[in-house]
């Protein structure tokens, strides 16, 4: 297929752009999903229904498609690049082809999680409050579904607000030094060793960063997942989403934190 370069000015790479026109009657209240060869795309970026268009975040059809997204400061435009074979991978943000993706190779789409699957998991005996084997809890919780939850945010985000339980080793540009994954690794394997999953769970603010970071430390054969959407998006919920859950949060002192919404 022949090579082509589109330019889309004025449009924000994070952002998202037009895709369909096609009018979706009664679904203003649910999940829009992206389908492509037969199999969900994960996004960490909902798609937008306006005026009975469908708007969606381009870096996930684009690099979907095969395709490389660019922003070009200079040209104010979105550059998008490439031969339309069905597959990219660029190092941490592989999108799968929809074959490999239905049948669950490893990638993008094997490691993401929900924040309220997150939620579940940590709050077994569902009476929000999150961890609660912790001291100074009531006990109800069990360790044993429970990932190692860490925080790629900056520390002064964490130590201000997290989710309970989660730690903190570096901000999400920094974790991929050697250092930070030896000390990833340390609490892993002390997690394991009070009978924690033997998983990872990262988040950051809007899921994006952590997402990176994930499929570059699941290609070093770490057990990683990113909680999809991120802390401000669909944990705290201080941004537009769809259904944030809005789930309990603690400072650096364990003291719970509600929500600024």
């Amino acid at each position: 297929m022949k090579k082509t370069k589109v330019f889309l000015a004025g449009v924000i790479v994070a952002g998202a752009v037009l895709f369909s026109t096609v009018a979706y009657p009664s679904i203003a209240d649910s999940t829009i999903r992206i389908i492509m060869n037969g199999s969900v795309i994960p996004s960490d970026v909902s798609p937008l229904l306006t005026q009975g268009r469908t708007l969606v975040p381009i870096r996930v059809i684009s690099e979907g498609l095969g395709a490389e997204v660019q922003w070009d400061q200079k040209n104010n435009a979105v550059v998008v690049t490439g031969e339309g074979k069905g597959s990219q991978s660029d190092g941490g943000s592989s999108y799968l082809k929809g074959e490999n993706f239905a049948q669950g190779d490893k990638g993008i789409g094997n490691n993401m999680i929900s924040a309220r699957d997150l939620k579940n998991l940590l709050d077994d005996d569902a009476d929000n409050d999150i961890a609660d084997y912790r001291s100074g809890h009531n006990g109800g919780d069990t360790v044993k579904n429970d990932p190692l939850v860490v925080d790629v945010r900056g520390e002064a985000e964490y130590l201000d607000t997290h989710i309970p339980s989660a730690v903190w080793i570096a901000a999400a540009p920094q974790m991929a030094d050697q250092q930070n994954i030896d000390q990833l690794k340390k609490l892993l394997k002390e997690h394991v060793a009070k009978g924690g999953k033997d998983e990872i769970v990262l988040y950051c603010y809007t899921g994006n960063q952590s997402g990176l970071l994930a499929g570059v430390l699941g290609a070093q054969g770490l057990p990683v997942k990113n909680m999809m959407y991120g802390f401000d998006i669909a944990w705290q919920g201080t941004k537009t989403a769809d259904r944030a859950i809005k789930a309990p949060m603690e400072n650096s002192g364990g003291e719970k934190v509600e929500c600024k919404t």
